[in-house]
C-alpha cells in the first residue's frame, strides 16, 4: 500500500514537473541584465546632470556617434541636443554602447562602456588571484522548481529500495 501510494506521489511529483518547465521557456524579452545596464546608465546621466554644462558623447550599438549637451532625463531614454543646431536626439539606454561624459559646472565625469583599460582589467582579473564571483543564471524559482524535483527523485529511490 505505501509502495503505491509513493508511486502515485512520484508520478504526479514528474507529471507537474513537466508541465511547470513550459512555463519557464517563456521568458520576457527585458533580461535582468539589459534592465540592470539601463539602471546603470540612467544612475550616471543623473549624477551628470542636465542643461549646457552636462557634455556627452555616445557610442550607439549601431556604431554611430552622438554628441552634445545633454538636454532631458526620462526612465528609459534621454535627450542629447546638439549646441551648433539646437536639435536635440532621444536615445534610449537599451542602445548606448559607450558614453562619456563631463559636466563643466560641477566638475562631474561619467564613464560606460569597455575600452582599453576595461579589457585590461578583465584580463588582470583573470591573471591575479583573489576571490571570484560565482554568478548564477537561475532565478530563485527555477531553483526551488529543481530541489524539489531531486528531493522527489531522492525520496522515490529511498522508498522503493526500502519496500
Amino acid at each position: 500500500m505505501l509502495k503505491q501510494v509513493f508511486t502515485w506521489a512520484l508520478c504526479f511529483v514528474v507529471v507537474a514537473s513537466a508541465f511547470s518547465a513550459d512555463a519557464f521557456a517563456i521568458q520576457s524579452t527585458d533580461r535582468p541584465a539589459q534592465r540592470h545596464k539601463i539602471v546603470h546608465l540612467n544612475q550616471l546621466i543623473e549624477t551628470l546632470g542636465c542643461g549646457e554644462d552636462a557634455l556627452i558623447a555616445v557610442r550607439l550599438r549601431d556604431k554611430s556617434v552622438v554628441s552634445g549637451y545633454v538636454a532631458d532625463i526620462g526612465t528609459d531614454s534621454f535627450a542629447i541636443a546638439d549646441p551648433n543646431t539646437g536639435t536635440s536626439m532621444t536615445v534610449e539606454y537599451a542602445e548606448v554602447s559607450r558614453l562619456q561624459g563631463f559636466n563643466l559646472a560641477t566638475g562631474t565625469e561619467v564613464h560606460h562602456g569597455l575600452g582599453l583599460r576595461g579589457k585590461l582589467l578583465r584580463i588582470a582579473g583573470w591573471v591575479v588571484p583573489g576571490q571570484r564571483v560565482q554568478r548564477n543564471n537561475l532565478s530563485r524559482t527555477e531553483t526551488v522548481l529543481i530541489v524539489g524535483i531531486i528531493i522527489g527523485i531522492i525520496v522515490a529511490i529511498v522508498v522503493a529500495k526500502a519496500v
